[in-house]
């Protein structure tokens, strides 16, 4: 097969490829320097024994995009649609792009896996409000049936795509990542020697615990019990407050519920001052769990693995 392809006699090399099925080394071979016409042999047959990806690799090569992504869509897997995605960004075909899109919105079946294709399709066609908008309210659906893992991956990624293009992300959206990613956070450091991180994330959470429904509850007794934990027992105090509203009864165990109404009856407003720091854009010292400065009006970047407010000297290029 290479010798009758160095040799020129491409027909013959072709055939001996089909023949013992070495399909894939006579394409290693031709490499970029094909013709269409090899390419298009290659590509079909490929297509004839169901092997679509490669296919759909050849029919681009040999520029035709639309058997290619016709052969993307055929295949419909993870490794499909990635390369369908890229084909579709590259390829300057409003109406190829449009097919794809289509294809997208009538094949989600599973809205963790295929969501994110479809957003970044509608990235690839510069759609960013259907982007943003669609990608808040899927979140937010996630996030309100305790689904916090793929509400938080589907909030960084969109963020990420429209920082990508420089498109302004809204507050409501970074906000929505914030408390999805402290909520994250919660159990990674509950187990921590010191508690104090664990309290101040849920003393964070405890201001929007309608957002998170499903495990609300938990969240207001781990609260009232960390924050104890540490000596914030004004917080642990309001906390207490909270859980004992009629919208809980029933939800707290018995046993876990007197230690509440303890907590309330014996209110203790002592509460440890939280740790200060500056603020990364005026230098005013504010807690480090504050993630708004009122000094100069800014939103201050978190540690991701803490989620307390950033220093500057945290800040590094890499």
């Amino acid at each position: 097969m290479q010798s009758n392809f160095l040799s020129g006699r491409s027909e013959d090399a072709f055939r001996i490829a089909e023949l013992h099925e070495k399909m894939d080394e006579l394409a290693d071979l031709i490499g970029d320097s094909g013709t269409v016409q090899q390419y298009e042999a290659i590509a079909t047959y490929f297509c004839t024994r169901s092997q679509m990806i490669q296919a759909a690799k050849f029919f681009a090569m040999s520029g035709d995009p639309q058997r290619a992504m016709n052969c993307y869509m055929a295949d419909g897997t993870d490794a499909a649609m990635d390369a369908a995605l890229d084909l579709a960004e590259k390829a300057p075909d409003r109406q190829l792009r449009e097919q794809f899109l289509e294809y997208l919105n009538a094949n989600m079946k599973d809205k963790t896996r295929d969501l994110k294709y479809l957003l970044r399709m509608f990235i690839i066609m510069q759609q960013f409000d259907e982007a943003a908008a669609m990608a808040l309210k899927i979140s937010d659906e996630f996030r309100m049936r305790g689904e916090y893992k793929p509400s938080h991956d589907l909030l960084f990624d969109i963020i990420c795509q429209l920082r990508k293009h420089n498109v302004p992300v809204s507050s409501e959206m970074r906000q929505s990542l914030m408390l999805v990613h402290s909520y994250l956070l919660i159990n990674r450091h509950k187990n921590d020697e010191n508690k104090t991180i664990c309290a101040l994330l849920l003393k964070r959470l405890f201001k929007y615990v309608s957002k998170f429904p499903a495990h609300a509850s938990n969240l207001l007794v781990m609260g009232v019990v960390y924050c104890s934990k540490v000596k914030m027992n004004k917080s642990a105090y309001d906390i207490a407050v909270k859980v004992l509203q009629p919208e809980y009864e029933g939800k707290v165990k018995p046993e876990v519920l007197k230690k509440i109404q303890t907590t309330v009856r014996r209110k203790d407003t002592s509460e440890v001052e939280e740790e200060k720091k500056p603020c990364t854009s005026c230098g005013v010292d504010l807690p480090i769990s504050e993630l708004y400065c009122g000094s100069c009006k800014s939103n201050l970047p978190y540690d991701s693995f803490t989620g307390m407010h950033m220093l500057r000297d945290d800040f590094c290029v890499c």
